[in-house]
């Protein structure tokens, strides 16, 4: 009969390795044999070994039975296996002597018997089929004879051999240079497990929970222990199979002992139903010589029916009878176990410190030898499959190193957020960068290389948490980007925003790492470049530039250093560059940079100023009386110089002091509104100017929030940017109209007046109150609000959008305050209490209160509003996206509470004051009918601040009445 080696298809032969014998020895003259040929020298082994040919002797490399073997991995080379070694197979056999001392007991003492396994034979789900059971035995031996080496493959000092093809007649031997270790016998309806080094079980196996000194550790998965009487059941509970499980050992001495497994039946009693348990007949088997492993020496000298040599004493014979047994271990169990295995590994992800763990293509794999098909895909833990892959079509094997455990008592699954870790950790360690760096290429976007060729990235929902949490490590040390680059898509490069077009280009041109990002680029691990990172670099490539630079750009930027000066303190500290590099003008901290090639007149002051104005993030009356300077000194035509800037600066002061003697006489004697005071003051579309102070004594984060909301988002690059034109009519508005008229203590307001007809720009009370009434009778309810919604705000150019996620409606717990929220995915166990985080509800809750308070302030001072606040104004809490306090659409506004959350235990009247102007900003937009900063909602948002703020002074006035 053939006899067939698993390997590669060429046998390496072992220089060491013993000649192979046939005959009838027993075991002890065997390895004297051994010995003998051994010191007769290297060469006399290695002739023996070796025929011509050079093909191992006994091995047949040409027979026909051999090519249809190999016929299914006759495209895919196995690696080649090194032949074991003389030290490790003689390490290998003291470990498994060594294994048997410690199990040795007197057998005379060990009772006999009807055992009973207190277990009852019934079908289990995860049991069904052969599978599970087959697994369970296997599992045992591999573990007890130490089959499997630290990578769940073959152990290097064991060699696989099998002989026939048909998966009903086949012999599968493993072997340790002359020693068989373990039989395997495949018939049709019976499977037959020799094993070697194996002393005979106790009763006391059979016990619930008996503890093994011999289990557990690194080394081994399983061992003798409850799960073979689940095994056992397993089959028993199979009507189907016709089932039987017997065992025999063969002590040292010849003595035999038989255990049987047994379906006993148990009578019903009482409300208890009939039922059959698992019990086992222990008992003396016949003697050597009249035993079947006895008849079968008589009959074949020293090798038994099938032509295997017999294994040496203490032994252990299984016999598992089933209906198609046989073909069930070659075309299940042999392709889920390891160790009947030889993998290619050229296309194979291993680890450098756990040799098991292993990541692979199944489909690349050769077929497994007699199974006539490749390795199951599937998660392996030290050698025996578990579960499907995470990863479609992977082998995914690790070691007892990789602290990936089975979970389960059915031995089924493994956690996937541990699986998660454990292939991070292999792939940090792993021996073929070249090919993790080519697998993960498609990452990228590369054109070069589909994404249906990487098998790596098959399956996105278990790589895109991996690649999130550990972007750096396979943007750098894998695909060898720079540390820190910068990525920007065509949706930055050709965006309809000029300064993100320049900027980008800038950048390139001075060689910043800034890396084309591809459409297919995993959205997982490339984020587009942020605009405010854009300005950080230019400022940073700007200034550099600007080093020792002389000439018209350091005098214009001198020049205009002296009229901020003369500014508020804020004002003074911002810095005006001029650089010829620069096509869009842009803010970033207390830069300004504007274009050299942009002409040096009035219009570009005024422009600057607004700018300015904007940046500081409050109102500021030196401001203000630096533009009436500018129009009322130069002219439209001038040039700016240095000399015109110091009749600006002296005719600011004087404008300074003559608004201040209009104050104080018209704290005495009022003056009558009129077109130079009040509501008939025309507002042209460049005039930027802040319509409050925010309150910039109390708060500075107040204030730079209030500016954020104000600006609606809109990048400072595109707020820099004014039609010359423009400038000039708001200069010529603001010349005629005087400054706005009206009372400006504590820098509030543009207008004066308590909050009758005065002080609300072009919009009157009754005009205000009408568009009131017209949005509170159209005010909704809704459960679900898409990520769609926000677009709603159709903002225009001054886009007022955010990054948003898709709110639902949730009923808060108590501990949060009550009620309900619109909040993303993540946090709604965090708001309805099933996962509690006592901190975040307190703060939540202060928040909440501070809502309360400002839609209450509201409503005191514009009632009509009552109904808008209660049902158009929502809460929300959407923290997955911090980037903006609320959002409006012509149904709903909404007030994103995340990002107060850090304020919370801050002044309680800093935070009512912000939320005041952001539910008053968002009405605003209700009240326009879109999402634009321009004219109109800022007449609205200005009579809606002066509204409150009258309420406030009057409220303030009682309180000191009252006191007094």
């Amino acid at each position: 009969m053939e006899v067939i080696v698993l390997s590669d298809g060429e046998e390496t032969v072992d220089e060491y390795a013993e000649p192979r014998r046939t005959g009838s020895t027993n075991a002890q003259g065997k390895r004297h044999r051994v010995a003998r040929e051994f010191s007769d020298g290297i060469e006399g082994i290695v002739k023996l070994q070796q025929g011509a040919s050079g093909t191992p002797k006994g091995v047949s490399g040409t027979s026909t039975d051999s090519k249809k073997a190999r016929k299914g991995n006759s495209k895919v080379n196995a690696a080649p296996r090194v032949a074991p070694s003389k030290r490790a197979q003689g390490d290998y056999l003291r470990a498994r002597e060594a294994a048997v001392k410690s199990c040795v007991f007197d057998l005379s003492k060990m009772p006999r018997g009807r055992f009973t396994t207190a277990r009852t034979v019934k079908a289990m789900s995860a049991w069904g089929g052969l599978w599970p059971a087959l697994r369970e035995f296997m599992q045992n031996t591999i573990d007890h004879l130490g089959l499997a080496g630290a990578d769940g493959l073959l152990h290097p000092a064991l060699t696989l051999e099998h002989t026939g093809l048909a998966p009903n007649d086949a012999t599968l031997v493993f072997r340790c240079g002359e020693v068989d270790v373990c039989v395997i016998r495949i018939r049709e309806d019976q499977l037959v497990i020799d094993q070697a080094f194996t002393f005979a079980l106790h009763p006391r196996a059979l016990e619930t929970g008996v503890l093994d000194s011999t289990k557990g550790g690194a080394a081994t998965a399983g061992g003798f222990g409850d799960g073979f009487k689940t095994a056992c059941i397993a089959l028993l509970a199979q009507p189907a199979l016709s089932a039987s499980v017997e065992w025999e050992f063969e002590a040292p001495n010849g003595q035999l002992l038989n255990w049987r497994f047994v379906a006993a039946a148990r009578p019903a009693v009482g409300s208890f139903r009939a039922s059959k348990v698992l019990e086992v007949v222990v008992e003396d088997g016949a003697s050597a010589a009249e035993s079947r492993i006895g008849r079968t020496r008589e009959a074949s000298g020293s090798r038994d029916a099938v032509g295997s040599p017999l294994l040496r004493a203490p032994s252990m014979r299984q016999t598992i009878c089933a209906a198609r047994v046989g073909e069930a271990f070659v075309r299940c169990v042999m392709p889920r176990l390891m160790v009947f295995w030889s993998l290619a590994h050229g296309r194979s992800l291993l680890s450098t410190e756990c040799g098991g763990c292993m990541l692979a293509d199944a489909s690349a794999q050769p077929v497994v030898p007699l199974a006539e098909r490749q390795p199951e895909p599937g998660v392996y833990v030290k050698g025996i499959y578990v579960r499907k892959p995470f990863i479609d079509g992977l082998l995914m094997t690790f070691d007892g190193m990789s602290k990936l455990e089975v979970s389960g008592r059915d031995r089924n699954n493994v956690d996937a957020e541990e699986c998660a870790e454990a292939t991070m950790r292999m792939l940090k360690r792993c021996a073929q960068p070249d090919l993790l760096r080519e697998l993960c290429k498609p990452l990228a976007g590369s054109a070069d290389t589909a994404a249906s060729k990487s098998w790596l990235l098959r399956s996105p929902r278990f790589l895109n948490p991996l690649l999130e949490e550990h972007a750096d490590f396979f943007k750098f040390n894998v695909l060898g980007m720079p540390r820190d680059a910068l990525f920007a898509s065509r949706r930055t490069t050709q965006s309809k925003r000029p300064f993100l077009v320049w900027a980008t280009a800038f950048l390139a041109s001075r060689g910043a790492p800034l890396q084309p990002l591809d459409p297919n680029a995993s959205r997982a691990l490339f984020k587009e470049v942020a605009e405010e990172d854009l300005e950080r670099l230019c400022v940073q490539k700007l200034l550099a530039e600007e080093k020792g630079l002389e000439g018209d750009a350091a005098d214009r930027a001198a020049t205009v250093r002296q009229l901020l000066r003369c500014g508020c303190a804020a004002a003074a500290r911002m810095r005006v560059h001029f650089h010829a590099a620069v096509r869009v003008a842009f803010v970033h901290g207390t830069h300004v940079f504007v274009p050299a090639t942009l002409p040096f007149d009035r219009a570009l002051l005024v422009r600057l100023l607004g700018t300015v104005q904007r940046a500081v993030g409050s109102y500021s009356d030196k401001l203000t009386h630096l533009q009436q300077a500018i129009f009322e000194v130069v002219s439209a035509e001038s040039e700016v110089s240095p000399a015109l800037v110091r009749k600006v600066v002296q005719r600011a002061e004087g404008v300074a002091r003559e608004a201040s003697a209009f104050e104080r006489v018209s704290a005495a004697q009022p003056v009558p509104k009129d077109k130079g005071v009040g509501s008939t003051r025309t507002r042209s579309a460049n005039d930027d100017s802040d319509p409050i102070d925010v309150d910039a004594a109390s708060s500075p984060e107040v204030a730079a929030s209030a500016r954020a909301r104000r600006d609606g988002g809109e990048s400072s690059a595109a707020a820099a940017q004014t039609d010359a034109a423009s400038g000039s009519s708001a200069g010529a508005a603001t010349s005629s109209n005087g400054d706005g008229g009206g009372s400006r203590s504590g820098g509030w307001g543009r207008g004066g007046g308590d909050g009758g007809e005065g002080g609300g720009g072009v919009i009157s009370r009754g005009e205000l109150e009408q568009q009131i009434r017209r949005i509170s009778a159209s005010a909704g309810d809704k459960r679900i609000l898409p990520s769609s919604a926000f677009a709603a705000e159709e903002s225009g150019r001054e886009e007022c959008l955010r990054p948003h996620s898709a709110l639902t409606r949730v009923a808060v717990h108590a501990a949060i305050g009550g009620g309900d929220l619109f909040a993303d995915a993540q946090s709604l166990p965090f708001l309805d209490g099933s996962r509690p985080d006592a901190t975040r509800a307190r703060k939540l809750k202060n928040v909440r209160e501070a809502v309360k308070t400002a839609k209450e302030a509201i409503e005191t001072a514009v009632p009509s509003l009552g109904r808008v606040l209660r049902t158009v104004v929502k809460e929300g809490f959407d923290a997955a996206c911090t980037g903006y306090l609320g959002w409006c659409t012509n149904e709903m506004i909404l007030i994103n509470l995340a990002p107060l959350l850090p304020r919370s235990s801050s002044s309680s009247d800093a935070l009512v004051h912000e939320l005041v102007t952001t539910i008053l900003h968002e009405i605003a937009h209700l009240l326009c009918g879109g999402g634009s900063h321009g004219p109109a909602w800022r007449d609205k948002y200005d009579a809606l601040i002066v509204q409150v703020l009258a309420c406030v002074k009057k409220l303030e006035v009682c309180s000191r009445c009252s006191t007094a």
